[in-house]
C-alpha cells in the first residue's frame, strides 16, 4: 500500500492547507515510509501469543453489591476543628500568600 500525491492534495484540500509540489513530494515519502514501518507488524510471527480476550471466562469479574453508608451530619465546628491553622470568624486565617 502506497500514498499518491494525489491523496495528499485531497486530505490538503479537506484540512484546508496549501503544500507546494516539494512539500507533496515530503510528505507522500514520510508516509510511504510509515506505512512501510507499520507493514512491519505482517511479518512479526505471534503464534507463541496468547488469544487476548476481553472476559475471562474461568475467572469472571465479581461486582459487590452496592451498599448505601450512614449519612453523618458535620457541624462547621466540627468540620473547622480538623485545622491546625487559627480560625478567625469560622474561617481559617491563612498566612500572607501574595509574598
Amino acid at each position: 500500500m502506497s500514498i499518491t500525491q494525489d491523496q495528499i492534495k485531497h486530505l490538503a484540500k479537506l484540512s484546508k492547507l496549501e503544500f507546494s509540489e516539494e512539500e507533496l513530494e515530503k510528505f507522500a515519502k514520510d508516509f510511504n515510509s510509515i506505512i512501510d514501518y507499520v507493514g512491519k507488524l505482517n511479518e512479526i510471527d505471534n503464534s507463541m501469543l496468547e488469544k487476548v480476550r476481553s472476559i475471562d471466562v474461568e475467572n469472571p469479574l465479581i461486582l459487590r453489591k452496592d451498599e448505601t453508608v450512614e449519612k453523618k451530619e458535620f457541624t462547621k465546628k466540627d468540620l473547622l476543628s480538623c485545622t491546625q491553622k487559627p480560625v478567625i470568624n469560622d474561617q481559617i486565617a491563612l498566612g500572607n500568600i501574595m509574598n
